[in-house]
């Protein structure tokens, strides 16, 4: 049986430099994949961009770099249906826009009827990966309701948010 201990290596791997390296606790944006693949310490003050789907929508989350700023999260709904077929559903569509009343965001209509909303909340701090989740969470079960009564009501988009 062989007894030898294998050598190990003193010298931490880069990736596990960056993690000791990094305050405690690692908030959202703090770290970043570089283009080879390597964990880095974020340079730059740009927001952290969010892209998920929740009930069928496409939703950006922004997660601002600087402390006291408000996460917003967007998406665009839908148009408002313009035809003869489709009466109810516009004016339906058009009474939940003017009866909206959310307390951290909006729901508007543009010149192409298109329905946008936007919310904001500040996240708690630190702006752990836990802490960011929770304030979406908060926000969408806020829009839900509206959601839902509009779902039916609007011609969704294919196309991806930009």
């Amino acid at each position: 049986m062989d007894t030898t201990v294998a050598e190990t290596d003193t010298e931490d791997t880069p990736i596990l430099r960056v993690i000791a390296e990094t305050e405690r606790p690692v908030e959202v944006g703090d770290l970043v994949m570089d283009p080879q693949g390597l964990l880095q310490h974020r340079s730059d003050a740009n927001p952290v961009t969010l892209t998920f789907s929740y009930h069928g929508y496409s939703f950006v989350a922004n997660v601002p770099a600087e402390p006291e700023t408000p996460l917003v999260l967007r998406a665009t709904l839908g148009a408002i249906p313009y035809s003869a077929e489709s009466v109810y559903c516009r004016r339906l569509a058009r009474t939940v826009l003017a009866q909206a009343r959310l307390n951290r965001g909006r729901m508007v209509r543009d010149n192409h009827s298109q329905v946008h909303l936007e919310m904001w909340m500040e996240p708690p701090r630190p702006r752990t990966p836990a802490n960011v989740v929770s304030t979406i969470v908060a926000l969408l079960l806020d829009a839900r309701p509206y959601l839902d009564l509009l779902g039916p009501t609007l011609q969704r988009s294919s196309a991806p948010l930009t």
